[in-house]
């Protein structure tokens, strides 16, 4: 039997529409005509519609488990995106409830023993931290960058109930780098108006982050690489 090709991410140009509006049509599919759906994929080639059949059904799974936990406002998660754009530091504490919600959704499905404590303290400090070392001119995949970075330097620790603390192995750090990754790309997308789309938004940046993970840490061993970080921040904050 011919082995099929791998799956790849689609890039931007591959879809006729974004991620969110793709998927939301999908899940309203009873109510839309075929003739309507089908021009939006049919160009596609087989590998590709097979990764949005993945990214889809994993996004869905996330954003069903995300549920549960304390989301912010989606006025904080406008304030966040601001912050990016302009770095007002009146922004910062805001952006610090936004980023630890998203790591937060994006560890909790990892299965990672122990679960990591996360404070919005601690990563409040790295976005300051990122900030204070980011040129004042510079634009918001590169701010984006740097506070990935900067989060996953600080680390978030064990969870306080854990005995003997484990420290941090590689394993543990990769896991941060993706969720972190994941935050900074749902940061850099499109905003919405309405929570539960934002929080559909986080879930496709998780899920796309898992299916790049292997340049994400290549961009980041042994040496960060934020330019190229922040390349693919803006790649794929393109497809969402």
């Amino acid at each position: 039997m011919t082995p099929r090709p791998p799956l790849r991410i689609p890039r931007p140009e591959d879809l006729a529409i974004p991620l969110r509006d793709l998927f939301r049509g999908v899940q309203q599919a009873a109510r839309i005509p075929m003739a309507l759906a089908q021009p939006v994929v049919s160009h596609l080639p087989d590998p590709v519609r097979d990764t949005l059949s993945q990214i889809g059904q994993r996004a869905e799974v996330i954003y069903n488990d995300s549920l549960t936990i304390w989301r912010p406002s989606a006025s904080e998660i406008r304030q966040a995106t601001a912050f990016l754009t302009d770095a007002n530091p009146s922004d910062l504490a805001a952006t610090g409830r936004v980023v630890a919600w998203a790591l937060e959704v994006a560890l909790a499905r990892q299965d990672n023993t122990p679960q990591f404590f996360i404070s919005e303290t601690v990563v409040t400090l790295a976005l300051d931290e990122a900030l204070s070392k980011t040129a004042t001119d510079a634009d918001p995949s590169a701010r984006a960058a740097a506070a990935m970075f900067a989060v996953v330097s600080h680390g978030l620790g064990p969870s306080p109930d854990t005995f003997p603390s484990p420290r941090m192995t590689p394993e543990r750090i990769a896991q941060l780098r993706s969720a972190a990754f994941a935050a900074a790309l749902f940061l850099l997308a499109e905003r919405s108006v309405d929570l539960d789309d934002e929080i559909r938004i986080l879930s496709y940046a998780i899920t796309i982050t898992d299916l790049i993970a292997a340049e994400i840490h290549a961009a980041a061993e042994p040496v960060d690489n934020a330019t190229h970080i922040a390349a693919l921040l803006r790649q794929h904050a393109d497809m969402i």
